[in-house]
């Protein structure tokens, strides 16, 4: 079955803060909050999303949706964190709305933003969103996963208390 493909971005084009595929709305979503949005959107999808949609599947899920920490559209981190306006004017409401939407939904959340996410405090600001609208499950980091894996075939901990090197 084919996804039907949709994203919000800004009318000036810089922002992405949406991005969906969804192919069977009787199922949870899994919901990615990721770093930065690159190239993909309402009709072309990147590697980054052509993976999530797989780990969608795998898991069971009907959808896959996805937001950022900041809605700046770059291919690149560096290009990204030299924006003007990386995060975006309405991204902190499309992340509220997107994690609302996953708690009602019961769907599956998570988040995976690499070394470039404490930039501007963004991971913090994204955490207390998903505290806010109390979204189960630990805020703190994980054990990174392998791009070749596949989530429910993967063992991974929780760190429910954030070390001091997790910069938590």
């Amino acid at each position: 079955m084919e996804a039907m493909k949709s994203a919000i971005i800004s009318s000036c084009g810089l922002y992405r803060y949406d991005l969906r595929r969804d192919w069977d709305a009787n199922l949870q979503p899994l919901v990615l909050g990721m770093l930065k949005p690159s190239k993909a959107d309402h009709k072309i999808d990147d590697p980054t999303i052509v993976r999530g949609v797989y780990r969608a599947k795998t898991m069971n899920c009907g959808s896959l949706i996805v937001w950022n920490l900041g809605a700046g559209r770059a291919t690149e981190p560096q290009d990204w964190m030299a924006m003007p306006d990386p995060i975006g004017p309405d991204n902190d409401r499309h992340i509220r709305d997107i994690l609302t939407e996953c708690k009602e939904r019961n769907g599956i959340a998570v988040a995976g933003w690499g070394v470039y996410g404490d930039f501007m405090n963004r991971d913090l600001a994204a955490m207390e969103i998903a505290h806010t609208v109390q979204l189960p499950g630990s805020r703190g980091p994980v054990e990174q996963i392998p791009d070749d894996s596949v989530l429910k075939n993967t063992y991974y901990r929780v760190i429910d208390k954030p070390s001091a090197s997790s910069g938590l």
